[in-house]
Parts: C-alpha cells; structure tokens; sequence
C-alpha cells in the first residue's frame, strides 16, 4: 500500500470520527476553533456550514457561530477563499450573482443566514438599508450632519481646522489626537465636518 493511500484512508477514518463526535455532542459550538485546521478543511462546504448554524425560535434567525468579520457576518473557506456564508446561502438557492450585488438582511442580523430572512439589492440599495436601520457611521440628513460614531466632537475639530489653517502638518496633528491621517485630511479637503467654520479668526 503506497503512502498516499494510506494518507486517504487516515483522512476518511478522521473524518467520520469528526463527524460522530458533532453529531453525538449538540452542544458543541464553534467547531472550526475546536478542530485541527486540515480536519475542518475535510468536511464539504455545505455541510460545515449546517453544523455551524443555531436556530433562533424567537426570531426566525439561522444565527452562524462558525468565523465572523469585524461587521459580524458569518465567512467561511471556500477552495482557499475566504467567502461571506450568507451569500453562499443565497446562491444555493437561488442561483450565481455578480460581485455588484448585494445579498441584505430583512432582520438586519448580519450572522443569520436563513433564506427567508435574505434579500438581494445593489451597492446604493444597501447603504439606504444600513441608513435606515442605523447602522451607518453618519447618518447624511439632520441637524449638524451629526455623526453617532464619529472619534472627534466639534470643539475638536474646530481646534484641528484652527491648526491647519496655522500650517501644521497632517501626520502631527493626527498624531495629537490619536486619529488617522485620512480623517484630517478629510477634514483639511472639506470632505467631512464641513459645518464646522473658522472664518473670522
């Protein structure tokens, strides 16, 4: 028996085992950190992502538990590429979509991945999505453009708008107030926080 068979049969014997010891424990979560990478990477697509799905009873949401973006939405391998889950669901069922398009949340819970609960929409459907539900870094109407998750209040940014006007570099000033130097050169260019004025100094 050559090496390479002897490999195949030691990854099929590992796989069922996996599998019984998932299917035997439904309490078990998260099995892509309790598991080797190289046995995860054994068990098909679809299938790793069912034994990462929880129902939720109350609202309908297949909530994935496996690995999850900094925006909480579910992503997994797929053929060495890391890809969104709840867009593999979708197309599952209901066929291939270009990168243009935008698979959206009726529940706004980015892990759920229940088919019931996806829509499909475009780039500008899914930011007013995002508007409207409050999950946006600034909303774009109201009083002052006020922005809920924004790392500078005005009185800040008048001080900064002050400092540029005086001739101060970008990268100091972003240094001072422990920000990006994007953020000030946004602000130097008039791109954001445009209400704030320093004319008449």
């Amino acid at each position: 028996m050559g090496k390479f068979t002897r490999l195949r049969i030691r990854d099929i014997e590992v796989l069922d085992l996996v599998k019984n010891i998932i299917y035997n424990h439904p309490i078990l979560t998260d099995i892509e950190n309790i598991m080797k990478p190289w046995e995860y990477r054994l068990i098909p697509l679809w299938e790793r992502i069912t034994l990462n799905t929880v129902i939720d009873d109350v609202t309908g949401c297949h909530n994935y538990i496996g690995n999850r973006d900094s925006g909480g939405y579910g992503q997994t391998r797929d053929g060495g590429k890391k890809r969104l889950v709840h867009r593999i669901v979708w197309m599952k069922n209901n066929g291939e979509i270009t990168n243009k398009e935008h698979v959206l949340h009726h529940c706004d819970n980015p892990s759920c991945i229940n088919i019931d609960h996806l829509f499909i929409g475009d780039n500008a459907m899914n930011v007013a999505d995002k508007v409207e539900k409050g999950r946006c870094g600034y909303r774009p109407t109201g009083a002052l453009h006020k922005r809920p998750m924004a790392k500078l209040t005005d009185k800040q940014v008048y001080e900064i708008k002050v400092l540029l006007s005086r001739g101060y570099r970008q990268c100091d000033i972003a240094k001072d107030f422990k920000v990006s130097r994007n953020i000030i050169c946004d602000i130097s260019k008039g791109n954001t926080w445009n209400h704030i004025s320093i004319q008449g100094l």
